[in-house]
């Protein structure tokens, strides 16, 4: 049996393709892609630098140099998905939408609300792990720019740039928190309970996509000396200020 996912069903946007959501093996015939997600063939990955003797005399260097880099779709990603029906179930609750009205009781049993004196007990509603079946990989561009200066022998100060925007990120999201149907699908909360979900089948849908995104921005200082050396002492002093958006 291949890994469940969960696939979107036709619909004329994200919030209804989740309330006609179902889950299929990866090899299923109901499958339309016959694989967890559609695989990225195309992800160019170049990289190039320079070093420039600005005046030829070796004592002040100019240093360039750009590249992407692409990070695979790690484990986490992937392999949640053999927590999903029908060979796994994980029971994500919140009372009382998804207790059917009944409040959730605290206990010390390990089989938590499905514990009872004797007898059984019907799983309730369970969460589901889902990937995009059009997941990007993520990548970053990278880039930088230095210039250094020998100041005395074996003393260069150094003035550098460095810089990266993350792009398809791996993101995750509940595409099924409490009270999306009536947010989301329009409907009317005099006739519905107001916290109903967007798909009644499952309770929290743990979603992974490639919606995050990145930004770096640094300058970096530094004074390294090693004119020391007959001490058995190196100097390196750097001061870095920096900016980051995720």
């Amino acid at each position: 049996m291949g890994r469940s996912a969960r696939l979107p069903r036709s619909g004329a946007n994200i919030f209804r393709k989740t309330a006609n959501g179902f889950v299929a093996t990866s090899t299923s015939p109901n499958n339309p892609i016959r694989k967890l997600w559609v695989p990225r063939w195309r992800n160019f990955a170049p990289r190039v630098g320079f070093a420039w003797d600005l005046f030829g005399d070796g004592r002040t260097a100019l240093r360039g140099g750009y590249g992407i880099g692409y990070e695979r779709n790690f484990g986490n990603v992937t392999f949640n998905v053999i927590q999903n029906p029908p060979a796994y179930a994980v029971v994500s609750l919140i009372s009382p939408t998804d207790t059917g009205g009944a409040p959730l009781p605290i206990t010390n049993s390990n089989f938590g609300p499905l514990s009872g004196a004797a007898g059984t007990a019907p799983i309730l509603r369970t969460s589901l792990r889902g990937v995009d079946p059009n997941i990007s990989t993520a990548n970053a561009h990278f880039w930088g720019l230095s210039l250094e200066r020998e100041l005395v022998p074996s003393t260069v100060l150094g003035l550098e740039y460095s810089a990266s925007r993350g792009i398809h990120q791996y993101s995750i999201s509940n595409l099924n928190p409490l009270a999306s149907g009536v947010a989301f699908l329009g409907q009317d909360p005099t006739v519905v309970d107001p916290l109903t979900r967007m798909n009644q089948q499952y309770s929290n849908i743990n979603f992974r996509g490639s919606n995050g995104d990145s930004y770096y921005h640094g300058l970096n200082v530094r004074l390294q000396s090693n004119n020391f050396r007959k001490y058995g002492v190196a100097l390196t002093a750097n001061y870095t200020w920096s900016h980051t958006i995720t």
